[in-house]
């Protein structure tokens, strides 16, 4: 990478992240929320929040599993059509491997599966879109456009508003009953530290007076590291259309570009068993003829780009890795005391002291190195031909190269969480189990950073959930149900 630099890119738009994201909606196991529940956080068992799943969604898909999905809520959940002309050929080649076609948003998650999107008449679907655009003309909501916020204002044990900055002028919003802070795992906790609210010595290296000591604040940094150069040249060719071809396609609701950034099949996988256990691993497909990913998207130097442009658009099969249940940790914290310089993001991959995070890739990809074995595969001629810069000095393909490679070119999912962590103690959490920042009375944290522990999924669907788990308890703490 640039600088040793991976790009963390955040949705500064209404609509948020949701609008710039690939729309991929995946919610994780749910063992994950149980075990959330196991760690104190009483009423996020999976039990416990699966009808807030299935609230917000209005499910669209051919085929699913009907106990674990809404009909009615407003977020379109849908597949991209057609299919690519490898993607039977991908997942007969899981098949293969005795992984099961499935509802990955259902009873299991171990599996194989095109993608679910959150697409409504095959348009990206953002939170705006979905949630925003039947009520902005209420009365009672003011959005504010162009406006940064750069102060919690806090006043004992309550939140009384916010400042923020319009054209250059600060101004002041009064709070009625709560604050309510929902500017992402990297952006919430810079606020909370630029409010008074973090670890005392941070806050004291920064100038800023201490108003709550929350060691936590920007700490438990968690995130999904990808790894995305597994490329299988095929006998298949999908044609190279013209960008005035592929925009009529679009308009007419049909892929490639309706697909949320190429992307079509996903997997999960355990990295031991396969087919048995909880997942740790997920590969992503990436389908002719947009298989190849954006060089800026991933902050690649040149020399390592290169090996990019040597792919076939039209021809070949790429297939990303996830580690979904990452050992290692991050932190989030300021270079100084101005909201206007950006945050210092220090994930912190394979940092774990066992090497767990690297062997559990490296198994995935053995996993996947091995479909080329499959008759599937071999009916296309599938051969594995992605080539890793600066680690092909190593002869033998094995743990070295591989644990080379993921070092090189591993680079975010985009899915940052738990820095602003939900628990019982403020010692090690920021909020309570109600999202509620700890020893305030009407201050709410409400976005991926409070997650006690990242889920195996794409945590937008996760935070939907918790966001209208967390308007029940507004509502009931005001009497409003």
């Amino acid at each position: 990478m640039n600088n040793n630099q991976c790009i963390y890119p955040r949705g500064k738009v209404i609509g948020g992240s949701t609008t710039i994201n690939a729309a991929i909606y995946a919610r994780g196991s749910a063992s994950d929320y149980n075990h959330w529940a196991a760690m104190g956080n009483l009423g996020w068992s999976y039990n416990h929040i699966l009808k807030y799943f299935k609230k917000s969604e209005h499910v669209a898909l051919k085929s699913y599993d009907i106990n674990y999905h809404g009909k009615n809520g407003e977020l379109y959940v849908n597949q991209t059509t057609p299919p690519s002309i490898v993607s039977k050929y991908y997942i007969d080649a899981n098949k293969e491997k005795h992984l099961k076609e499935i509802d990955y948003n259902g009873r299991r998650q171990l599996g194989v599966s095109r993608i679910q999107f959150n697409q409504k008449d095959r348009v990206h679907q953002n939170a705006a879109h979905a949630f925003l655009d039947g009520i902005k003309t209420r009365s009672n909501l003011k959005i504010v456009l162009n406006a940064g916020v750069n102060k919690i204002l806090l006043k004992g044990k309550k939140a009384t508003g916010v400042t923020f900055v319009l054209n250059g002028t600060i101004y002041k919003a009064t709070a009625g009953k709560e604050v309510i802070l929902s500017a992402g795992a990297i952006n919430s906790p810079q606020l909370l530290i630029l409010s008074g609210v973090g670890p005392k010595t941070d806050l004291e290296n920064l100038n800023i007076p201490v108003r709550n000591d929350l060691p936590a604040v920007g700490r438990n940094m968690q995130d999904h590291p990808l790894f995305g150069n597994l490329y299988f040249r095929t006998n298949l060719s999908s044609p190279v259309l013209s960008l005035k071809e592929n925009l009529a396609n679009y308009l007419e609701g049909k892929a490639p570009f309706t697909n949320g950034n190429g992307l079509e099949n996903i997997a999960f996988i355990n990295s031991d068993h396969i087919t048995t256990g909880e997942l740790d691993i997920e590969f992503l497909t990436f389908a002719p003829p947009l298989g190849v990913p954006a060089k800026n998207l991933q902050n690649l130097q040149d020399d390592v780009a290169k090996v990019f442009s040597e792919y076939n658009t039209s021809t070949d099969l790429g297939v990303c890795i996830a580690l979904m249940k990452p050992m290692s940790k991050g932190k989030v914290t300021l270079q100084s005391n101005n909201i206007v310089d950006f945050p210092l993001i220090d994930i912190n991959y394979f940092s774990d002291a066992n090497n767990n995070d690297l062997e559990t890739m490296y198994k995935g990809i053995k996993y996947i190195l091995s479909l080329a074995d499959t008759k599937a595969f071999k009916s296309i001629n599938a051969t594995f031909v992605a080539k890793q810069p600066r680690c092909e000095h190593l002869k033998d393909k094995d743990r070295e190269y591989w644990y080379c490679a993921l070092r090189h070119m591993a680079v975010t999912e985009f899915h940052p969480a738990g820095t602003t962590r939900m628990g019982l103690s403020k010692r090690n959490s920021v909020v309570n189990t109600n999202c509620v920042v700890h020893e305030y009375k009407n201050f709410r944290v409400v976005d991926a950073g409070v997650m006690p522990e990242i889920t195996r999924g794409h945590l937008m669907a996760a935070v939907y959930m918790i966001a209208e788990r967390i308007s029940d308890e507004i509502k009931k703490a005001h009497r409003v149900i």
